[in-house]
């Protein structure tokens, strides 16, 4: 079944205009971005083809908010307990629940006799030193902490906490970006700064300290080290997350240690890389090279003539090609994994429709007359649902034999193929509208609601490489 078809029940033509539209569960409501009771948008459309074809990336769109608001209301049912997990295991969670709740404790809430109980014996437990013996003189540093922090919580002072307690949280509340986005500012959270500042207190985010933690990354090994862009990543993730707490008020605390701290000098970091584009004569290499290496070969030739990112393209599978009256049109989607995860697509502009360029059409039928799983292009996906991994490297070996720079990647055939649209004298909204890029200081009303299907085959069908 075609993303056509799938659509058409969504699509609905009310007093001669066409809407896009969807009624959600009713108990999805509290979690959706919506302020009405069902999702419906006004369609620039005068068929039914084209009222199909722009309702694509919307319903695209809407389904992967309800995907997020179905994960958060089965969240906040309770579940049965699970008599096959281990009991240590189960008293460990109902542990963790008592452990929140007392320290993040909320004005008014009452604890119980039993849960302060079981606090205190597991309080007990973290008195042991750091050489793991039970029966030490001197507690350790955990034990601490812990016992001070539950003592300023006692007295409404909230200036002292684990840094990962209302992590969770904060990932929810990132309801304005992009799933991919929000993953990775948590990540940069729990992977740069936890591990070396696992509480956070008055003492932990001074001036000195964040220096030193941000100093540290220059004693890595020369090829390990972060750029100055990926370290201002780092401090502006954790700075988005100690604000969230203060503005919420779960922490008390002067944070302006952060605005002191300086980034070390470039020669003590690794060089940001600036991806160059492919002149004609390189991409005639790649291809005439790669003829023994059939999917690689084709990949490229797709990347050329739509500018699709190599896991989008990787993702492509025979219902993202509409068959419309002025030829084939690849529909690229925000592909999300198992784990409601978004594995392709970098902006909210990644959803989009790319017309398919004559030079590749006989490829793209061919693919999809041959394969075994829908997918056009055969792969076996890592751990996160990535498809591009092997071929990505497969690439990178061939770039490597014709002896191209380290600079020139899979990615810098998007560059060149932005560059011969830009060079056709192609407007840079209708670029950004083709590619998936953000649309910079655009007032025009033209490409208020994206370009017509009729200009994007227009485009399209002016790119021409030198290949003979």
């Amino acid at each position: 079944m075609g993303v056509k078809s799938l659509i058409m029940k969504y699509v609905i033509k009310k007093d001669k205009q066409w809407y896009c539209r969807i009624v959600p569960k009713k108990e999805l409501l509290p979690f959706l971005p919506i302020k009405t009771k069902e999702y419906i948008k006004k369609l620039n459309a005068t068929t039914a083809s084209d009222a199909q074809s722009s309702a694509i990336p919307i319903i695209n769109k809407w389904q992967y908010e309800i995907q997020v608001a179905t994960k958060a209301y089965e969240e906040t049912i309770s579940p049965p307990i699970n008599l096959d997990e281990p009991p240590l295991q189960r008293q460990e969670k109902e542990l963790d629940k008592i452990k929140k709740k007392v320290f993040l404790k909320k004005d008014n809430e009452v604890i119980s006799d039993k849960e302060i109980e079981e606090l205190e014996d597991w309080t007990l437990s973290q008195w042991s030193s750091a050489d793991g013996d039970q029966f030490s003189s001197k507690p350790s540093k955990d034990f601490l902490f812990l016992q001070e922090m539950a003592i300023r919580r006692s007295k409404g002072i909230r200036n002292m906490m684990p840094t990962d307690f209302y992590l969770k949280e904060y990932r929810a509340s990132l309801d304005d970006l992009r799933g991919k986005t929000a993953d990775l500012y948590i990540t940069r959270i729990v992977n740069q700064f936890i591990p070396i500042f696992p509480y956070i207190y008055e003492k932990a985010i001074t001036t000195p300290l964040l220096q030193d933690w941000i100093d540290s990354y220059t004693e890595l090994p020369r090829d390990e080290r972060p750029s100055k862009k990926t370290l201002l990543q780092y401090l502006h993730a954790i700075r988005g997350y100690i604000d969230w707490l203060k503005r919420k008020n779960y922490l008390k605390l002067d944070t302006s240690g952060f605005r002191e701290v300086k980034m070390p000098r470039d020669t003590k970091l690794k060089k940001a890389i600036k991806v160059i584009s492919f002149q004609d004569t390189e991409l005639k290499q790649l291809l005439s090279t790669s003829e023994g290496d059939t999917e690689l070969n084709d990949l490229i030739k797709l990347a050329m003539y739509t500018g699709a990112r190599i896991e989008e393209l990787m993702q492509l599978r025979s219902e993202h090609i509409i068959y419309e009256a002025l030829g084939l049109v690849i529909s690229i989607e925000i592909i999300t994994n198992e784990e409601g995860k978004e594995i392709s697509g970098k902006t909210d502009n990644a959803e989009r429709l790319i017309p398919v360029h004559p030079e590749v059409q006989d490829i793209v039928e061919e693919r999809i007359k041959n394969s075994k799983d829908t997918y056009l292009f055969k792969a076996t996906p890592d751990d996160e649902g990535k498809r591009s991994n092997a071929i990505g490297k497969r690439f990178g070996r061939l770039k490597t034999k014709l002896g191209f720079k380290r600079v020139q990647v899979f990615h810098s055939i998007r560059h060149s193929f932005t560059t011969k649209l830009d060079r056709t004298g192609t407007s840079q909204p209708v670029i950004a509208d083709i590619v998936g890029h953000e649309k910079q200081n655009i007032t025009q009303d033209t490409y208020s609601e994206g370009i017509t299907l009729e200009h994007r085959f227009e485009v399209i069908n002016l790119l021409k490489y030198q290949l003979d």
